[in-house]
């Protein structure tokens, strides 16, 4: 149960990074070098940031084993699908056709490389690191 409350607080951290790395996005960069490379710039970006959210707190989970590593990574991609769509249609009102636009990579949008290392880095870092 604990593993699963730390790694909550760590991708609520995630979360937050993304909230103000979007923020940023929208608010400065795209202004300054439009949205064609803003929002490129943005997923890969909030990618090295998760990395480095992850690299400083890691250390958390004590010594646990490369698959409970693994779990965590999918628990936090579970979690951040969850939220992405279920807000973004339920609470947000926009259709599904709309939302699952974040995965198309032909518009610039690099949400599927977020999500793709959420999911990994948890074992990538713990690998580096040494922990497994």
């Amino acid at each position: 149960m604990m593993i699963i409350l730390k790694a909550l607080g760590i991708w609520v951290l995630m979360a937050i990074a993304a909230i103000v790395n979007g923020g940023l996005r929208d608010r400065v960069i795209a202004k300054v070098i439009g949205d064609h490379i803003a929002l490129p710039l943005s997923g890969v970006s909030l990618s090295i940031i998760i990395l480095i959210i992850v690299y400083f707190t890691i250390a958390a989970f004590g010594t646990i084993s490369a698959t409970t590593y693994r779990m965590i990574g999918l628990y936090w991609l579970m979690i951040t699908v969850i939220v992405e769509f279920g807000f973004g249609h339920y609470i947000g009102g926009r259709p599904w056709s709309e939302l699952f636009q974040v995965l198309n990579i032909t518009t610039g949008n690099l949400f599927l490389l977020v999500l793709i290392v959420t999911t990994l880095s948890p074992w990538l870092v713990a690998k580096l690191k040494g922990l497994i």
